[in-house]
């Protein structure tokens, strides 16, 4: 299964995702550590992307996705994406949005329009000093 994109493909080969960037690299996954796949509007109307959540490599089959990739789907590509993701979602029984809310939370400061981001969730000293930073910045006047 293969979903071109302009400046992008993403491929479902031999039970491997492999998303390719074209110039900027490829990244292959096993479909076997997809816990999500969905998808959301995004951008201008008509556009959507492709949300994919990956366990770490060597966890049980039954834990939370931690990283996740964002693939942009230009409007005349959307119907293609869709049929794409529900037919990966049905031949190897892949979930659709994830029920924990805290996910979406922990990578909220990761621009929802920047196409060329992949995320992973953080550790909680990386969350604690990222509040004690911000709070500094808000509440402590600039010199």
């Amino acid at each position: 299964m293969n979903l071109d994109l302009p400046g992008a493909s993403v491929k479902l080969a031999d039970g491997t995702f492999i998303f390719n960037w074209h110039r900027f690299g490829v990244l292959d996954l096993s479909v076997t550590r997809c816990t999500s796949l969905h998808s959301r509007a995004h951008g201008q109307p008509g556009e959507v992307q492709l949300i994919f959540w990956f366990r770490p490599e060597g966890t049980s089959e039954g834990a939370s996705g931690m990283l996740m990739v964002r693939v942009d789907v230009p409007t005349q590509y959307a119907a293609s994406a869709v049929r794409f993701m529900t037919e990966v979602r049905a031949r190897y029984g892949i979930l659709g949005p994830p029920d924990d809310g805290d996910q979406e939370d922990a990578v909220s400061r990761i621009p929802r329009d920047d196409p060329n981001w992949i995320t992973g969730s953080t550790n909680a000293d990386s969350e604690e000093l990222y509040a004690e930073i911000f709070d500094r910045i808000t509440t402590e006047p600039a010199p």
